[in-house]
């Protein structure tokens, strides 16, 4: 098989994308910012946290990258379910760190 260019960016595209995200969701759980310095356990953004570690954020970069990665090689970038894929896994990869965002961290709020 022969892959062009496009395997190559879409999953770059994919790896960058997770790699901000990553970020804004571990600072979101570490740092949420005044009043607190963390989220309060029981408040809904400290249950989010607590069920997705923010101290493994890399599976928000690793899982979408080798599942679009594989679909690609598999199946060529210029496929439309590849493509499909890879634009559901940014909304994935976006939507996890906009969701903590926008919880509420602490109960004096």
């Amino acid at each position: 098989m022969r892959h062009g260019p496009g395997a190559v960016l879409l999953v770059a595209v994919i790896a960058i994308i997770g790699a901000f995200c990553a970020m804004a969701y571990h600072g979101e759980c570490t740092d949420p910012g005044p009043p607190v310095d963390v989220p309060e356990p029981g408040s809904p953004r400290g249950k989010l946290c607590a069920a997705i570690p923010p101290g493994s954020p890399w599976l928000l970069v690793l899982v979408p990258v080798v599942l679009v990665g594989a679909l690609a090689y598999l199946r060529g970038p210029e496929r439309r379910t590849t493509l499909a894929l890879g634009v559901l896994a940014v909304a994935a990869q976006v939507a996890l760190p906009t969701w903590a965002a926008t919880l509420q961290f602490a109960s004096t709020i």
